[in-house]
């Protein structure tokens, strides 16, 4: 009896065990064919989508930022150029720890309170993948040592950027206008005219008088560089480039040297002037002084 009990235990633990055998093999079957068909769905239909990816991660387009168009006055005399100087700038994203590296910066480029400050203002307005400056318009000696230590930096550059200069400072400073950074405002008025392409690594723009009227022609058309990338973010080569076109330049009809007798006849009076060609309408002058007069 107990020799049956037995068997029939024995029998009932091998059908228990092939069923559960079954039921194991089917959902272990089950599990590849959705794998299997995940594997299928990636590769043949989401290939595409996934290259770009793959692409998008691999190459990165960086900005040519055009050469801001320079303005002369009718005989040619430069009144708005440009020029090159270095500047040393920090890609957030690319940094681990941001106060760290930049109390590590401090002892080799000396940054005052006022960069720190801009710095962070530009940092609040901007992404954390582009490159902000701490540094504009490096000594020599500041480019060289920060050269010495790159190495210890990741996400940390010198770049040479392009500011814009007025020959004659202040001269005729109400009809020439200025630039300066792009903000919250002139980037709505950028979207508005459709300009988001063109300034792409654009910080600053016209604000006011010739500079803002004539932005769109100042400015120029930016270029762009295919570059490819390796997993740290440093460039390993140039796949393709655009170059910039640099901006127009802008000829008035001012005369200069009437521009500036008619502004230190006006000393710090206040008052406007402004002189015309009879015969065509040019003008050849325009003062405007709102000041009060200040001497007697």
């Amino acid at each position: 009896m107990s020799y049956i009990k037995n068997s029939q235990n024995i029998y009932k633990s091998r059908y228990f065990f092939k069923r559960r055998l079954a039921l194991l093999s089917v959902v272990i079957l089950i599990a590849f064919s959705v794998i299997i068909g995940r594997f299928f769905y990636l590769q043949i239909f989401k290939y595409d989508f996934y290259k770009g990816l793959s692409e998008n991660n691999r190459i990165a387009l960086i900005p040519n930022v055009p050469k801001r168009g320079i303005i002369l006055d009718r005989n040619g005399i430069i009144m708005a150029d440009n020029y090159f100087d270095y500047t040393l700038e920090i890609t957030p994203s690319r940094v681990t720890n941001l106060k760290k590296t930049i109390d590590d910066l401090t002892p080799i480029v000396e940054l005052s309170a006022s960069d720190l400050k801009q710095f962070r203002k530009i940092l609040k307005e901007g992404s954390s993948l582009d490159s902000v400056p701490i540094k504009t318009h490096l000594s020599e000696t500041e480019a060289a040592r920060f050269a010495t230590n790159k190495l210890r930096f990741d996400g940390v550059e010198i770049k040479s950027r392009v500011f814009r200069r007025y020959p004659k400072g202040a001269f005729a400073s109400h009809l020439i206008g200025h630039i300066n950074r792009i903000n919250e405002e002139d980037k709505e008025a950028i979207k508005k005219f459709g300009w988001q392409q063109n300034y792409k690594g654009t910080d600053s723009i016209g604000k006011l008088g010739i500079e803002k009227f004539y932005e769109e022609k100042l400015h120029g058309k930016t270029g762009f560089q295919e570059v490819e990338i390796d997993a740290n973010g440093n460039s390993v080569r140039i796949l393709d480039n655009t170059p910039a076109i640099e901006g127009d330049a802008i000829t008035l009809s001012i005369d200069s040297n009437l521009q500036e007798i008619a502004e230190n006849a006006f000393n710090n009076y206040r008052g406007a002037l402004v002189a015309i060609n009879p015969k065509n309408g040019e003008v050849l002058a325009f003062v405007s002084r709102p000041l009060l007069r200040t001497s007697f």
